[in-house]
């Protein structure tokens, strides 16, 4: 096999997400099979909406810092 392996073995766990950590617009969080959208009266859930919760938890979209100090905390030990 050349070149390298481009199977999603991690069903999109890596598919990228825009600057502020939403998904990308052809991400689909809600895909039905088309068994399933034949059965229009069995399924009563609301429409899926787009979505506007980030992707990534906050303390990955928030800046890196230094550790802590267990004496000073994050100031300097000046």
């Amino acid at each position: 096999m050349t070149g390298r392996d481009t199977r999603d073995l991690r069903s999109g766990a890596y598919y990228p997400v825009s600057k502020d950590g939403l998904p990308q617009l052809q991400q689909v969080k809600d895909d039905t099979a088309p068994r399933q959208r034949e059965q229009w009266g069995a399924d009563v859930r609301a429409e899926p909406l787009p979505g506007t919760e980030p992707v990534l938890p906050e303390g990955l979209t928030r800046e890196r810092r230094d550790p802590l100090n267990r004496n000073t905390g994050r100031r300097g030990t000046d």
